[in-house]
């Protein structure tokens, strides 16, 4: 299992622990797109995934801005301590 794919595992298994639901983003055809999002209380949240020291791309930074300027709150968690961790704020 790639680093990554374990930071993933690790955040599916926090977002399902809180009541919510993890879609897989892929396949849609727009590049940079956060890798999941997040349904949780009635709330939706775009959430990118990184392996301890990973970052954002350039197409990834700019889609993620692109997406905060209409109003979606989009987070990126890095390492698998953020993934366990994380808690969307309502």
């Amino acid at each position: 299992m790639t680093p990554e794919a374990k930071v993933a595992r690790i955040f599916r298994a926090r977002v399902k622990q809180l009541g919510g639901w993890c879609i897989k983003v892929s396949g849609i055809g727009k590049r940079g797109l956060p890798d999941y999002l997040v349904l949780l209380d009635g709330e939706l949240f775009f959430v990118e995934l990184k392996a301890s020291g990973g970052r954002l791309t350039e197409i990834q930074r700019r889609m993620h801005e692109d997406l905060a300027d209409r109003g979606a709150r989009v987070y990126v968690l890095v390492g698998e301590a953020q993934a366990r961790l994380w808690i969307a704020p309502l």
